[in-house]
């Protein structure tokens, strides 16, 4: 059974952001006054999800959504509310699935049913007894799903289309969706767990329809992703055609790019997952140093035929089992920030083993290395537009205090990202960042009571309730919104100084490296 205070403490800001943005406080918050929140609370406005651009392997990007606290929380309750019912669309597949993670664990809120029993053997079982597989996966998946679909999964399509009244849960779950987006009907936000849950309800009814079709296919989908098994080519042929027709009763589609009908036998696994995970290491501090090169020598190679893979983040983490010599540190160091620049997803694995080896072992950090390696991170990314990129440069200044330079400051007052403006008002509040090089006029001009609803709510909240920056007409404007005044009075916080454990960040590590 999902319960609303996990999906607000552990399922609701994307895992990706950096350690200090956490919902845990705005939990207790309402755990402590649920019977005493303002009747307004339970009538969300349509409001727009902070948005935040994530790096992926190669040049690709996706778009994360924050949504608004008020829409979100209401959201979550009708999840809650009607778990039953939902979980019972995402049990119709039996391909897929998702499932609450167990009471006690790190981690989500929701995870994968996969997860018991692990991708290579999901692999080795369903083509142990096939000729072809069947690749493919969907179209601009959480971007285009359409909400209406979310009745349809529900409570069935022609029911859902006579009944548009607020009494059908799915229609109020559509209603809410919308809210969190501006009222739009298309997309679902990429990073909170109600997404996740809402697009397997919709899914576990298309893999329904599909497998009705099509009883004798073997294999498994996570989250758009498929791969299905087949004895003959013209069946793989005809399933394709099959699970186009079951997505576009939802109105979805298949990605014509990303499928493809092979002959097995096929690697479980990439042959790059293989050797790196194979590579071992010598003890001795100078054959420890060239296997180190070697190694990285080897991801680099793999890394530049196949750009879209997240091969320098599977090889960073792999060295996390590794006691590298003291020696040798230097070089690790180099490396890593080699990493970091040519490949910027990596940077979390990466500063995971800079804390560890500086906190933990107390080996030295090369201070001016790492300001060299973050500046260029903020200067080359921020014109781009990249946030993960410039807000994990700019925590890692923060957490190794490190100084942002004069160039990256005036960067990044024309940078309107939430997370990222947060990080920067955070630095300058310890002096990592010279007030005279931050003009924050733009940002001031945002802090007003509209905006606590519109695509900085993160910033314009945050920012008055540390008092990094007034509002701008004046009067208090938090706390002349009633529900934002609520959070704010019961000491809710979404962004935590001191926190800096980033080890839950990578959680999903090697999920990503499993498909």
């Amino acid at each position: 059974m999902i319960n609303l205070d996990d999906l607000l403490r552990r399922g609701y800001f994307p895992r990706e952001l950096p350690p200090p943005f956490h919902t845990s406080g705005f939990a207790d918050a309402i755990a402590i006054a649920f019977h005493d929140l303002p009747k307004a609370f339970a009538d969300p406005k349509a409001t727009w999800a902070t948005p935040h651009n994530l790096a992926r392997a190669g040049a690709l990007r996706r778009p994360l959504g924050i949504p608004n606290p008020i829409a979100h929380f209401n959201l979550c309750r009708e999840v809650e509310s009607h778990w039953k019912l939902i979980e019972r669309s995402i049990g119709l597949s039996i391909i897929s699935g998702v499932t609450p993670a167990p009471p006690g664990t790190a981690g989500r809120a929701v995870i994968s049913s996969h997860l018991k029993e692990g991708f290579a053997a999901i692999r080795a079982r369903t083509r142990s007894s096939s000729r072809f597989l069947l690749k493919t996966d969907i179209s601009r998946f959480y971007p285009s799903v359409y909400t209406h679909a979310i009745p349809w999964a529900l409570h069935g399509k022609s029911k859902a289309k006579l009944d548009r009244s607020l009494s059908l849960p799915g229609n109020m779950i559509d209603k809410l969706v919308r809210k969190s987006q501006g009222d739009q009907s298309v997309g679902l936000l990429i990073g909170p767990d109600t997404s996740y849950v809402i697009s397997e309800a919709i899914m576990g009814v298309v893999d329904d329809i599909f497998m009705t079709k099509r009883p004798l296919a073997r294999g498994f989908r996570y989250v758009d992703d498929y791969e299905l098994c087949f004895d003959t080519r013209s069946e793989a042929d005809q399933a394709l055609a099959d699970l186009q027709e079951a997505l576009t009763e939802f109105e979805l589609a298949i990605n014509a790019a990303k499928t493809s009908i092979v002959e097995l036998p096929l690697p479980i696994e990439e042959p790059w997952v293989s050797e790196l995970r194979m590579f071992r290491f010598r003890t001795g501090t100078r054959a420890q140093a060239t296997d180190l090169v070697a190694y990285l020598d080897r991801a680099f190679v793999f890394r530049n035929l196949q750009p879209s893979k997240p091969i320098l983040n599977y090889a960073v983490a792999r060295l996390r089992g590794e006691s590298i010599q003291p020696d040798n540190w230097k070089l690790l160091e180099n490396l890593l920030f080699q990493c970091i620049l040519v490949e910027p997803h990596t940077i979390t694995v990466a500063l995971e083993m800079l804390l560890h080896y500086y906190e933990v072992m107390s080996y030295p950090m090369d201070r001016e290395a790492l300001t060299g390696v973050m500046n260029k991170q903020i200067v080359h990314h921020a014109p781009l537009g990249h946030g993960s990129e410039v807000a994990w440069a700019l925590w890692s200044l923060i957490k190794f205090n490190c100084p942002v330079s004069a160039e990256s400051a005036k960067i990044l007052t024309i940078f309107y990202d939430s997370v990222t403006a947060l990080l920067t008002l955070d630095a300058r509040e310890r002096g990592l960042v010279s007030a005279k090089a931050l003009d924050t006029v733009g940002w001031i001009e945002l802090m007003q009571q509209d905006e606590l609803y519109g695509r900085y709510w993160l910033l314009v909240y945050e920012a008055n309730i540390k008092g990094w920056l007034p509002s701008h007409k004046g009067r208090d404007h938090v706390e002349s919104e009633e529900r934002f005044f609520f959070l704010k009075k019961n000491g809710v916080s979404f962004y935590d100084r001191d926190r800096s454990i980033i080890s839950e960040k990578m959680a999903k590590s090697g999920i990503e490296m499993s498909l």
